[in-house]
């Protein structure tokens, strides 16, 4: 390096080749770097993908989940409702049964009362043979009859009217 020229055109040359050695080293960094962000932007992409998948499956489990809770709560609630309709069909049948014995022990006990006021009746006794007689429209074992006296004897199917002629008295 003979002259200061010649000495800066070397280092000029020094720096040149540096600086081309440093752009063509900066293009490898920048195909390096651009090669990582892709890869990089391909896994965000198929993680993305991925936790979308991952959700939507979970979503789905959920949903199934749900109808098959909807599902058996549907079935119980059909089932006690269709339990409950036997049981008031039976506790129908069972009022009905009651009702029905009830009814026939209210007709027996009727008739029994019927069956007791009919022999209570004077028409039973006149029925079976006996008379009835009364003095002015009273029955005769509640006023003394005396000789003389109008008295009137009923019997089933007769009105008799007579005049009391004698009277003995029984001894007891």
């Amino acid at each position: 390096m003979k002259t200061p020229t010649a000495g800066a055109e070397f280092v000029l040359a020094g720096f040149r080749g540096f600086e081309e050695r440093l752009n063509d080293n900066l293009k490898v960094i920048e195909r390096r770097a651009g090669s990582i962000l892709q890869r990089e932007e391909r896994m965000v992409r198929d993680k993305e993908h991925l936790l979308t998948n991952l959700l939507l499956h979970k979503v789905g489990a959920a949903k199934e989940k749900l109808a098959n809770y909807n599902h058996q709560l549907n079935s119980l609630a059909a089932m006690n409702i269709k339990m409950q309709h036997i049981a008031l069909e039976n506790f129908g049948q069972s009022l009905k049964k009651n009702v029905k014995v009830k009814i026939d022990q209210q007709r027996l006990n009727l008739q029994s009362l019927e069956k007791e006021l009919n022999r209570l009746s004077p028409h039973y006794f006149l029925e079976r043979g006996y008379t009835r007689t009364e003095i002015n429209g009273m029955p005769v074992y509640q006023n003394q009859i005396k000789k003389g006296d109008q008295i009137t004897t009923f019997t089933l199917n007769q009105k008799i009217t007579s005049t009391v002629e004698d009277i003995t008295d029984y001894e007891q």
